[in-house]
């Protein structure tokens, strides 16, 4: 029981460290560092390619990515915690992989994202930026009255078809240009 026990708090605990981060860390504009990061470059790069972030379409490398430098500190910093709740340890290594993986592919398949991570395609794209702060999860955001719908108003659908048609548009003039000439 007590396995058990210190998965489900680890893994709670997770989803409100995400939370707290990505709000008042990641979006803090008195943390010079971590906000030209996070929002002036990530935001400003999802918003105009409408969710794809292209550094997650590249191979990854510790040297160059701030995101995996941070999820490394984080692990350093709960090292400790190995010592008395070993398994809480390994479900926040868990954690930080499936964050990791779920963020990344939200910004590199849009159909994806809205279908599977409408909470965090909300939160890039939609009017309101200051809200949805959750990646993996929507819960801390539940809680906290945070959680705003963006996915499926008026005014995303109509947004979501044009790029959706601008896709299929560019997606359709490689196919051709890839054809071999045919008298």
């Amino acid at each position: 029981m007590e396995v058990i026990l210190q998965i489900i708090l680890a893994f709670l605990y997770s989803h409100l460290l995400e939370y707290i981060l990505h709000r008042y860390l990641l979006h803090n504009p008195k943390r010079k560092k971590w906000f030209k990061t996070h929002f002036a470059e990530h935001h400003k790069v999802s918003r105009k390619y409408m969710m794809i972030d292209p550094k997650y379409l590249e191979p990854k490398s510790l040297r160059g990515d701030p995101e995996i430098k941070g999820l490394l500190l984080l692990g350093v910093i709960h090292l400790p915690v190995v010592l008395i709740y070993p398994y809480a340890y390994a479900a926040l290594i868990i954690c930080s992989l499936e964050y990791y993986w779920i963020h990344r592919k939200a910004h590199s398949d849009l159909s994806w994202a809205r279908n599977y991570c409408p909470w965090h395609y909300d939160h890039h794209l939609a009017p309101n930026q200051n809200a949805n702060w959750g990646v993996r999860r929507p819960w801390f955001d539940y809680v906290f009255g945070t959680r705003k719908k963006y996915k499926g108003q008026k005014k995303e659908i109509i947004k979501h078809v044009i790029i959706k048609n601008k896709i299929l548009s560019i997606t359709q003039k490689r196919k051709n240009e890839n054809r071999p000439y045919r008298d």
